[in-house]
């Protein structure tokens, strides 16, 4: 289900929140502080079971060069952070969220790149357009500014916030 990693990231987000810290949810599946990427979600359905791996950096002080738009609790807090009791908090609050009837009025506080440009990339095409939010189902709304309102429901590829970049002949 595309709502799933959503939910998960709001149970992050929260927990992030809860700590002093303003996070973002980066569509579908990322959680950034200050543009920077602190967790990241995946989900794989396998034989009728939906896994989810939630990935949080916890307790590093520094990144290497391929990660710099990474960032860490510790980093953000300036001091290391229980990671169990981090842990705990994360579950309590994937309980609550996954069952939440309201997860999606959650998502719209944290949703990074509202009202901004952004670009989706499938397969080797791009979707551009302004960011709307997301559906009830999960998936990405985009005003292409193709005719007149046109709105593209995007389910799945790579989101690029800001403008596209310019290619050159």
């Amino acid at each position: 289900a595309i709502t799933v990693p959503l939910k998960v990231g709001c149970a992050v987000a929260e927990v992030a929140a809860a700590h002093g810290l303003s996070p973002s949810i980066k569509w579908p599946n990322d959680l950034l502080i200050g543009g920077r990427k602190m967790a990241g979600v995946l989900c794989i359905a396998t034989r009728g079971w939906l896994l989810v791996g939630v990935g949080v950096n916890c307790n590093q002080c520094s990144f290497p060069s391929a990660a710099r738009e990474a960032t860490s609790f510790a980093l953000c807090l300036g001091r290391k952070v229980n990671r169990l009791a981090l842990e705990r908090e994360v579950l309590a609050s994937m309980h609550r969220l996954l069952a939440a009837v309201d997860w999606l009025d959650r998502l719209r506080v944290w949703l990074a790149g509202v009202g901004e440009p952004a670009s989706v990339e499938q397969g080797g095409r791009t979707i551009a357009g302004v960011l709307l939010g997301v559906d009830q189902g999960g998936a990405l709304l985009l005003s292409t500014g193709v005719g007149a309102g046109v709105v593209r429901r995007v389910l799945a590829g790579s989101l690029t916030l800001g403008a596209p970049p310019q290619t050159t002949c």
